[in-house]
Parts: C-alpha cells; sequence; structure tokens
C-alpha cells in the first residue's frame, strides 16, 4: 500500500506564495493584466492583481488597477463598487489618452469588451446603475395611498430639469464638450486631494472629506465647495456644489453664541437650494456621499431632513422651489428641520 506525501508545511505553502508574488511583480503592466483573463472567475486572484497594480507608480498601472476594479465590481463586490465610484473620475482623466489605453487593451477581446462596459458606466455619471436592483417601475405594487390631494397644493412645481447650467448659457455645444473635457481630470484631481483617497496606491480614507468634528473641518469643507464653482461643466461638480453647502449648512448651528442667527449657516444654506435645480448634478453627486461610507450616509439624512422642510415651507408659502427668491426667503427664517424618523432614534438634536 503507497504511502500519501505528507501534505505541504505552512512554510513551505509561504515560499511558493511569495515565489508567485515574485514572478507577477516581475511582468510588466499589460503582461500582468493579460494575465488577469486566465484568473477573471476567481475574485481572490483578481484581488490579488489589483494590490500589485496599486503598488505600482505611473498611469498605465492606475489605468489597469482601475479596470480590475471594474471587473470585480461587476461580479458582485461590494468593496470594489463603492471603490470604483470613486475613481470613476479619474479613470476618465486617464483614459483620455488613448495611446495608453490602445497600448493595455488593443488586440484582447476580453479586455476590449471590459473596457467598452466600463466606459459606458463613466459615460453615465453613475456606474452604479450596472450592478444595481431593479427600480421601482420593476416591482409588483402592493397598493397604492394617495398621501396628498392635488388641491393641497394648489400650485405649480416644475420637476423638469432646467434647460442648461447658467455657466454654459449661449455656449455652442462643441465648446461645452471643450470645457467639460478640460475642467473633468483638473475636478477628479481636488476631489480625491479632498476626500483624502490615493487610489494610485491602493488609499481610500472613507469619510476624512465630510467630517465637521472641528473647525478646521468645517473651513476645509467650505472651501471645497466654494472652489467647485470653478468646475461647473463637470456634472457631477455642480451637483456637489449645491449638495456639499446643504450638507455644510445643515451640520452649522443655527444660533451664534450671542443668539443670533448664524450667518455663515444661512448663505450655505441659500447657495445650496439656488443651485438644487439641476437634478442630474444633485443625483450623480448624491452618489459621492453614498460611497464614502455609512458614517457619511447618516450625516447626510441631514440634508434631505432639510430639503424636505424647504419643499413643505415652499408648499405653505405656495412658492415655486426653483424660484430665484424661495431659498432666499427660507434660508431668512433659520428653521430647524424635523428629523426624520429614523434619525430620531439615533439623534438627540
Amino acid at each position: 500500500m503507497s504511502i500519501p506525501p505528507p501534505a505541504p508545511s505552512s512554510a513551505f505553502a509561504e515560499a511558493q506564495a511569495e515565489q508567485l508574488l515574485a514572478e507577477l511583480r516581475a511582468l510588466e503592466t499589460p503582461e500582468l493584466l493579460a494575465l488577469c483573463l486566465r484568473f477573471r472567475r476567481s475574485p481572490e486572484r483578481l484581488g490579488l492583481y489589483l494590490t500589485l497594480f496599486r503598488a505600482r507608480p505611473g498611469a498605465r498601472a492606475q489605468f489597469a488597477a482601475s479596470l480590475v476594479c471594474f471587473d470585480l465590481a461587476r461580479q458582485g463586490n461590494l468593496v470594489a463598487q463603492r471603490e470604483l465610484s470613486v475613481l470613476a473620475p479619474t479613470m476618465a482623466a486617464i483614459s483620455a489618452d488613448a495611446q495608453l489605453v490602445a497600448d493595455l487593451v488593443s488586440g484582447d477581446r476580453y479586455l476590449e469588451e471590459l473596457w467598452q462596459a466600463c466606459r459606458d458606466a463613466l459615460a453615465s455619471d453613475d456606474p452604479r446603475q450596472l450592478w444595481s436592483e431593479p427600480g421601482l417601475e420593476a416591482t409588483e405594487l402592493v397598493a397604492e395611498i394617495d398621501l396628498l390631494d392635488d388641491a393641497d397644493l394648489d400650485f405649480a412645481i416644475d420637476l423638469e430639469p432646467p434647460p442648461a447650467a447658467p455657466s454654459s448659457a449661449g455656449l455652442p455645444q462643441t465648446k461645452v464638450d471643450e470645457r467639460t473635457e478640460q475642467q473633468r481630470p483638473l475636478f477628479a484631481e481636488a476631489l480625491m486631494r479632498h476626500l483624502g483617497h490615493e487610489p494610485e496606491k491602493g488609499l481610500f480614507d472613507y469619510g476624512y472629506g465630510f467630517s465637521t468634528a472641528r473647525g478646521a473641518d468645517v473651513e476645509r469643507l467650505e472651501s471645497f465647495v466654494r472652489s467647485l464653482d470653478a468646475y461647473a461643466a463637470v456634472t457631477p461638480a455642480r451637483g456637489l456644489a449645491s449638495l456639499g453647502r446643504l450638507f455644510l449648512g445643515a451640520h452649522l448651528r443655527r444660533l451664534t453664541f450671542f443668539g443670533r442667527p448664524n450667518p455663515r449657516r444661512q448663505a450655505m444654506v441659500r447657495e445650496g437650494l439656488a443651485l438644487l435645480p439641476d437634478l442630474e448634478a444633485a443625483t450623480s453627486a448624491a452618489a459621492i456621499f453614498e460611497f464614502e461610507g455609512p458614517r457619511v450616509l447618516e450625516s447626510f439624512e441631514k440634508v434631505i431632513e432639510l430639503m424636505l422642510d424647504y419643499l413643505s415651507f415652499c408648499a405653505a408659502e405656495r412658492l415655486d422651489p426653483h424660484a430665484a427668491g424661495s431659498a432666499e426667503r427660507y434660508a431668512a427664517t433659520n428653521r430647524h428641520p424635523p428629523l426624520l424618523p429614523a434619525a430620531k432614534r439615533r439623534r438627540r438634536f
């Protein structure tokens, strides 16, 4: 009777793993990316390659890492889905180098298809759509309840997105496209720097960019949201300029130490609501808050509370929420928005 060979020792297994890593590190970036094809059904192996790409400097490795991250996200990896939303602006900027992209994906059918799917996601301004659950339109309704009758809202509110953003008004479409392409990489760089993320190194400091715990955090956030006006041609930047102001306003004190309305809070609320009618931009910017993690998402509830209170105020005062003076009048009241039901169980104020 033959005796089975002994199981390899842990030291031997570690030596084999180190040898594999050494061989993979010796490969050029295009070769390592092509090797991913053989293990695209193995999330563990793709995760290993992702780590190796992120340890390398340069745009080629950064692009390859983003492509592998996208592949993992399509397979349902939640961490990759979160990271990809943050990586999207940077990846769009890098992909402007057509020669770089061609060197990495041309001639490989799977990589070309993967890159095309990734491009579709980038063009949508919301890559979550590729792995999101079916929307409400695909859900069977159990019951339909009329919470408000048309007579209760005796005024018209146009919920359609406005025409073009003011910064692009009167410009030919080609000029608008040129401005967008020029501003997109600048916005991506500014966003990554503010959020504290370094995608090329695989470092993601979730929550840092939206902290309001200290005075320095508030100053930093206000400076960032005001700087976003310079990237008005980029859809997520316009939305973040609005929601960022509302987020900051919702976390500032309503009253000063002398019991007077806080003018800084009023300015943030007024400016944020005035920019809000660009619904497409606001929607794409909301994804940035969502993918910054649970703590930021919970803090974002204050923005929702403020917006709901604004709509309630406009309904009571018979105002159009999109009208220029409505945001001014609401900010002047310095109201304290009611808490959401779920928030009442967690927050005292």
